[in-house]
Order: C-alpha cells, then sequence, then structure tokens
C-alpha cells in the first residue's frame, strides 16, 4: 500500500531542487495575542499569473490519465515528493520510472477538483499551488478505493520542485 501512496502522489511528484539549510535566525516579533511567532515573515498574495497553477493541474492530470510523457515537461530536474509512510528524493527519470509502475497496477483514476490556489511570496522566492479534491481508482485486479486528497506544490522556474500530498482515507461503511 506504501507503493500505491507513491502513485497518489504522483501528481504530487515534485522537487528537489537544492534546498537549504535553515539557520537560526533571530525571531520575528510576534503579536503578543499569538500563542506562536515566526522566523521569518512571510507576505504571501494571490498569483495572478496562472502559469503554476496550469502546470500544477496539467500534472495531475497527466497522473490521472497516465501519461508520463506529459509529465517529464513538468518537472525539474531532481523532485522531492513527501507521501503519507514516505517520500521521493530523486532524478526526474527516477521518479518517472517509480510512477509509471504504480500507475500500471491501476485501471483508472479519477479526480474530482473541489478548489485550488495559487500563491506568491512578495518577494518572489516561493511560489506555490494548492489542490483539493478527492481521488478514486480501480487496481488491476478491480478494486475500487477512494481518499481526500490535499496537495500542496511548489515550483522554480515553471517546474514542479516538490510535491506534498496529505489523504484522508475513508471509513469503511459497515
Amino acid at each position: 500500500m506504501k507503493k500505491g501512496h507513491l502513485l497518489l502522489l504522483a501528481p504530487l511528484l515534485m522537487v528537489a531542487c537544492q534546498t537549504k539549510p535553515i539557520a537560526k535566525a533571530a525571531t520575528i516579533k510576534a503579536d503578543s495575542t499569538l500563542p506562536y511567532s515566526l522566523t521569518k515573515e512571510r507576505t504571501w498574495q494571490m498569483n495572478a499569473d496562472k502559469h503554476n497553477l496550469q502546470t500544477a493541474l496539467t500534472m495531475l492530470k497527466a497522473f490521472e490519465t497516465n501519461d508520463t510523457t506529459a509529465m517529464r515537461g513538468l518537472i525539474a530536474d531532481s523532485i522531492h515528493v513527501y507521501y503519507e509512510g514516505g517520500e521521493f528524493k530523486g532524478t526526474r527519470a527516477e521518479f518517472l520510472k517509480a510512477i509509471k509502475q504504480e500507475m500500471d497496477m491501476r485501471k483508472s483514476v479519477h479526480v474530482d477538483m473541489e478548489d485550488w490556489e495559487s500563491v506568491i511570496d512578495k518577494d518572489k522566492g516561493e511560489e506555490w499551488v494548492s489542490m483539493w479534491y478527492k481521488q478514486k481508482w480501480q487496481n488491476d485486479k478491480g478494486k475500487t478505493d477512494s481518499l481526500q486528497a490535499y496537495n500542496d506544490v511548489q515550483l522554480k522556474g515553471g517546474k514542479l520542485v516538490r510535491w506534498v500530498d496529505y489523504a484522508r482515507h475513508y471509513t469503511p461503511r459497515k
């Protein structure tokens, strides 16, 4: 089942470029009414440029339709994917090979998109797309399953570099 989550993450593919260690920074003066403070102040704004949203949605559609050829052009040279029970960090080619194996174990995948949001940090240092959807699939033996998914996708230079997948499995009905 762990490999199945990698597949579910396919749309979740991405990342890796170079991550910089987080240095201990001075804590930003917090609003005294809040219980936590930040080490780096963020000023997120909606991203009016639809390119990142288009890239993230196209990646998810490529996963849904088992199209690793389409995925190839959307992923950076290296990718980092976090999913339930594990993570993948490697090259685009390694990821596409792994995701293809997972996708081939499915007869079908269907995504019911519920919402999305594309944001960019005011200093243009980070760009993310978040997607909320239901995913249904049928495995190669005919068994169906589904889950509620929430993905955060980081993009750099128009390519997917990190994919963080959060999933809520439905409780089987008795």
